[in-house]
């Protein structure tokens, strides 16, 4: 049951993402060639209409690159009103007749929410890489340019890289994918506790009890780190140093997880506030 949920929490997610997506990149394209443009003409080119051009260029470029920047924020915003509309509104009645669990249901939503967020992360690199490579730069000096220095970064990394910088690199991947996590089940504790505890102005609640938990959150990190850090501090060694801080603030994102999905899975189990 949890494939079929997930499924068509996903389906519904991308019908609403995949015009997002292809508008950011389509306007990156556009920006891009508007800008490869404008950076190509010469001062001859500064007539009436060659300024009309220029100002209407640099719109297409900065709308893009607003667009372009706001991607991922824009895909938690409708991952969390997803979760808003399904369990709290009126389709809350259909979802809680399901013969599924609460826990299932906050399943679903965090691994479409996840599968979201990382493909938005994908089309804004993409967006980026068409709007600096194709809208600024000549594209064969570029791919020389790209080659070398990949070359020159690889037989640098080769030389010195050993398992501890391995153990780094996959505490820093794993860092970014359990703050996507976080990020996505404190959004869905506020709104759960937001509708648990008000009829009106649900969203404002669930507003205030993110930002409140964001602030209890950040004033707990500093002395759970701070604690756990200065164990055995070694300063002599940089790359331990940053290992062990990733490697806790990773632990500590993960536990942090952990509650919120138990909570909000609590708060589910119980009688909602549905409009």
């Amino acid at each position: 049951m949890l494939r079929k949920q997930i499924k068509y929490d996903f389906r519904a997610l991308m019908r609403i993402l995949l015009p997002l997506f292809g508008g950011v990149l389509a306007l990156s394209l556009l920006g891009a060639g508007a800008l490869r443009i404008t950076t190509g003409m010469t001062a001859a080119d500064s007539s009436i209409a060659g300024t009309v051009f220029t100002f209407v260029a640099t719109f297409f470029v900065m709308i893009a690159a607003i667009l372009v920047m706001s991607c991922t924020l824009i895909t938690l915003l409708i991952a969390a009103l997803r979760y808003y509309r399904d369990l709290t509104c009126d389709e809350g009645y259909l979802t809680f007749t399901l013969p599924v669990t609460p826990g299932s249901v906050l399943a679903s939503k965090l691994i479409t929410g996840f599968v979201s967020v990382l493909i938005s992360l994908i089309v804004t690199l993409i967006s980026l890489l068409l709007l600096l490579y194709i809208g600024t730069a000549d594209l064969p000096e570029l791919f020389t340019a790209i080659r070398e220095g990949l070359s020159a970064l690889f037989i640098q990394l080769a030389s010195g890289w050993d398992g501890r910088c391995t153990l780094c690199f996959v505490l820093a991947v794993m860092t970014v994918l359990v703050c996507i996590v976080q990020t996505l089940l404190t959004v869905y504790t506020s709104i759960t506790l937001g509708s648990k505890f008000t009829r009106k102005y649900r969203l404002l609640a669930a507003v205030a009890f993110y930002f409140m938990l964001n602030l209890i959150l950040n004033i707990l990190e500093i002395p759970a780190i701070s604690l756990l850090y200065f164990q055995n501090y070694n300063v002599s060694d940089p790359l331990l140093v940053l290992t062990r801080l990733i490697g806790i603030q990773l632990i500590y994102m993960a536990v942090i997880s952990v509650v919120c999905f138990l909570v909000t899975k609590r708060l589910l189990s119980k009688n909602l506030n549905l409009e």
